[in-house]
């Protein structure tokens, strides 16, 4: 036997000598990138993969069915900003502002509120009566069937974002990188993701579509009143610019009970409108994770908690350590917070328009 022969015996018996001490081909760990790389490596970071581990894994004792892995998000100050203003209010506002001015007197609703808007003053108009402010902004987009509205909100989404901290971006681009990464993560171990809202339901499940890959039956959010009407033989679901329900604080612990069936395995959330949505998950039984986005980042975001008027975080500080939920660090836990900037302006803008859950300004509002 030559001796490149015998080199190259001695080479396939050390390469299956490896393969069957590490049960994994050679170059699989070269292949498969890391998880969540835009996390740092934290206590945060480890906590999540073992817990997605634990559960995925059907020689784990805490293992579940694909069919059971419920993950739940909440969205503004969980998935994208809300400071200063939500997505749905900025967007919301912005078709007010653009409207006719039958569709703002037609929009029903109190003559101070729409006297307001109509100053421009939306601080005040919010301040008067938060929910029956966001009633007249929706009313501007009620009427939309689905394709109208998703194809308006995804015009808007390639706007320019006014509020960057950093380098100039879109609307769209204004996404937590390390939360679509999570989300993602999630999906290749099999949960089925849902995004649970304060955010008006049908704007949330445009959003949701654009920018968070997360399909209109997984969305829970604040419902409008709904109607029937026929037109030449055709049945037709109009939406009245009214709410019959809000998904905030207790409501979105009832909502995922009544729309899914079964407690979320993980939720995550950024304030104290998400408590009930949380303890519904961790307090059910078997292996679970809550998780909080503590916004700390003034410098590449903004920094608030406990006294803030959008995503108050008070008794999710003081419960977090009680309740066994991992509260994310903005500013220590996460890399990068953005993805990488890209600015797209039009050559004719459309509507700049936003969205948010409905800020917690009164005890009607959502989050």
């Amino acid at each position: 036997m030559t001796a490149s022969r015998i080199f190259a015996s001695i080479f396939l018996i050390w390469l299956a000598v490896c393969v069957l001490v590490s049960g994994i081909p050679v170059n699989a760990a070269a292949d498969s990138p890391k998880p969540l790389s835009s996390w740092e490596d934290t206590a945060g970071k480890q906590a999540i993969i073992d817990f997605v581990n634990a559960v995925s894994n059907s020689d784990s004792p805490d293992y579940v069915p694909p069919a059971e892995r419920i993950a739940v998000f909440d969205c503004d100050g969980t998935l994208i900003p809300e400071i200063p203003n939500s997505f749905m209010v900025e967007y919301a506002y912005r078709r007010f502002q653009t409207a006719t001015p039958e569709l703002k007197e037609n929009s029903g609703n109190s003559e101070m509120i729409l006297e307001k808007l109509k100053q421009n003053d939306l601080e005040s108009a919010m301040a008067l009566n938060a929910k029956r402010t966001m009633e007249v902004l929706v009313a501007m987009y009620a009427r939309d069937d689905s394709a109208m509205l998703a194809g308006d909100v995804a015009a808007w989404l390639d706007q320019p974002y006014p509020y960057s901290q950093e380098a100039e971006r879109r609307w769209r681009d204004s996404v937590y990188l390390p939360m679509l990464e999570l989300m993602d993560y999630l999906r290749s171990n099999q949960f089925q993701v849902y995004l649970v809202t304060g955010t008006e339901q049908e704007l949330a499940r445009a959003l949701a579509q654009e920018l968070f890959n997360i399909p209109p039956p997984q969305v829970i959010g604040s419902e409008m009143r709904y109607s029937f009407e026929e037109k030449a033989g055709r049945l037709a679901v109009n939406t009245e610019p009214r709410f019959s329900s809000l998904n905030s604080g207790p409501a979105k612990a009832l909502n995922i009970s009544s729309r899914i069936g079964i407690p979320p395995l993980f939720a995550a959330g950024n304030s104290d409108n998400d408590l009930e949505m949380l303890k519904l998950t961790t307090q059910s039984p078997g292996r679970r994770l809550g998780m909080i986005i503590h916004h700390t980042d003034a410098e590449r975001e903004f920094a608030y908690d406990r006294e803030s008027v959008h995503g108050k975080l008070r008794k999710g500080l003081e419960q977090s350590e009680s309740n066994g939920w991992l509260l994310i660090d903005m500013r220590e836990d996460w890399k990068t917070i953005y993805p990488s900037p890209e600015l797209i302006v039009p050559e004719e803008p459309s509507d700049p328009s936003g969205f948010e859950e409905i800020s917690s300004r009164n005890s009607d509002d959502p989050e």
